[in-house]
């Protein structure tokens, strides 16, 4: 459980949440621009460090008056708006590049369960956007973490809509 009392002036308005999210869930933050959402994920990341916040994941505590975990020691991954890939490395070795030894089959089924093997020998530059983020979303770093951030899912969202994709089967005769 992710147990949240945020109370932050930001720029124009007081950013105040108090929340406990269930574990093993799905949760979105949606808002307008400015709203604090990006704001919220860097105080849970522990990315920004302010005064009077609590935040505690799994009973740990990681930030109140008394304690702050590092976002380092908490075992979470951020993916940014946009995706932080090494320009001088290619995909594979942007995707080896983690901060702690990932199991030795965690690579193997990063690249298989995202289709990333026609990426790997690619440098960030002759990438699209989709397909960084994809790289970026598929790091060993986020996916051995026990809670990943995503800050906007720019493909998914399009002025303040959900929009579904779906990709339809040909059916041969």
């Amino acid at each position: 459980m992710l147990k949240l009392n945020i109370k932050q002036q930001l720029s124009n308005f007081t950013l105040d949440i108090s929340i406990e999210v269930p574990p093993h869930k799905i949760t979105a933050i949606y808002g307008p621009s400015g709203s604090g959402k990006s704001s919220l994920l860097r105080i849970i990341s522990g990315l920004e460090l302010l005064s009077g916040n609590e935040v505690s994941f799994q009973k740990q505590v990681w930030q109140d008056k008394n304690i702050f975990i590092p976002p380092e020691k908490r075992r979470i991954g951020m993916a940014f708006q946009e995706a932080y890939l090494f320009p001088h490395l290619n995909v594979k070795d942007n995707l080896l590049f983690v901060s702690t030894s990932p199991p030795p089959d965690m690579f193997d089924k990063l690249v298989n369960d995202f289709s990333l093997q026609h990426l790997l020998s690619r440098m960030p530059h002759k990438l699209s956007v989709g397909e960084q983020q994809k790289i970026d979303l598929s790091s060993p770093n986020k996916n051995s973490t026990s809670w990943l951030s995503k800050e906007e899912v720019e493909e998914g969202v399009k002025n303040n809509k959900i929009v579904r994709q779906s990709k339809k089967k040909k059916h041969s005769k």
